[in-house]
């Protein structure tokens, strides 16, 4: 089939245009070439392609195929996103589908493992919310900190919840 690196290289460069014209739809031919042969970053891009409709037809379906592929390889940001999407659906709501939220607390918590701070916050703050022990929250907030970026100051603030709430 080729090599998977070389084509989503290439892929990318049809995709912004960078030294190369423009194609959208070859971008999407090379990311699946690659996405077939195991490479998540193309299943990643592929996925989100088939989100928005770019290159491909729009199928929403095929896009979920395709971001469940890739966290199946351990990508941290892709389970964290799929487990965002699982958590904000209807049935998680309306608590109808406990499998689905079951897994994707799942995805959030391996994402955490992997160490991608916008999961440990998520999941130090579901633990907060959810009212999980002190130490588990504590752990998963500190963590998100430790991390920086974007995701502390939110974590500093759960945690001085989590003390206020603690001392009363």
């Amino acid at each position: 089939m080729g090599l998977p690196n070389y084509q989503f290289y290439l892929g990318v460069k049809y995709n912004t245009g960078n030294g190369i014209k423009k194609t959208n739809k070859k971008a999407a031919k090379l990311f699946r070439k690659a996405a077939e042969q195991g490479l998540s970053p193309a299943q990643l891009m592929l996925a989100y392609l088939c989100m928005i409709g770019n290159g491909v037809q729009h199928d929403f379906q095929q896009g979920l195929h395709w971001y469940h592929m890739a966290a199946e390889q351990n990508n941290p940001i892709v389970m964290r996103n799929i487990a965002m999407h699982r958590l904000t659906e209807k049935d998680y709501k309306s608590a109808k589908d406990l499998k689905m939220v079951t897994k994707g607390i799942k995805w959030v918590r391996e994402a955490a493992i992997e160490g991608l701070a916008d999961a440990q916050l998520d999941l130090g703050e579901a633990y907060y919310l959810q009212g999980m022990s002190m130490k588990e929250k504590k752990w998963w907030l500190k963590s998100a900190m430790q991390n920086a970026g974007k995701p502390s100051g939110h974590a500093q603030l759960i945690l001085g919840r989590l003390t206020n709430d603690s001392e009363q």
